[in-house]
């Protein structure tokens, strides 16, 4: 293997990691698309992860918690979406840790309430559908849903009566 496919291989992932975190699987599969040397790939990724610039586990963390914050999801979605980009079991157990504090019940009342709001002239039936396909769909665990459901539809019983 040559310095000039070493060379291209870090220009390649320095690039990648430049836009937004990854996982040591995600960068390693993106950097195989391009057709790159498998042996250049795996000293690039022990180079990274010595200069703290790859890591696993730091990337599940930060990752948790940007779908926490930006998009509405609940901790199911969460995990799927990290095995799903090639975090392993232990390092996406140890970042729904840190995520703890997280009220899915709250985010999830919220989500839902503002989704009703744009509901009118549905029946509660198709209102309440459409909220737990919407609620399951991020990731809320079931109990969650029909608290969430339960409780809009006693604080929202005579306006969702009325919309009939």
């Amino acid at each position: 293997m040559s310095d000039q496919a070493l060379e291209v291989v870090k220009k390649a992932a320095l690039r990648l990691l430049h836009f937004r975190p990854r996982s040591e699987s995600e960068l390693r599969q993106r950097l195989a698309r391009k057709r790159l040397p498998a042996e250049a790939i795996d000293r690039v990724v022990v180079w990274l992860k010595k200069e703290r610039m790859l890591d696993d586990e730091k990337f599940a963390k930060l990752y948790a918690l940007s779908r926490i914050q930006s998009r509405v999801f609940g901790k199911g979605q969460i995990r799927r979406e990290l095995s799903h980009r090639g975090v392993s079991p232990a390092l996406v157990a140890k970042a729904m840790q840190s995520i703890e504090d997280f009220d899915e019940f709250e985010v999830a009342r919220n989500l839902a309430a503002r989704q009703a709001v744009r509901m009118k002239g549905l029946s509660p039936d198709a209102k309440k559908r459409r909220l737990h396909g919407m609620l399951f769909r991020r990731g809320f665990p079931a109990g969650v849903i029909f608290k969430v459901l339960n409780e809009l539809l006693v604080s929202h019983d005579k306006e969702w009566n009325e919309d009939e």
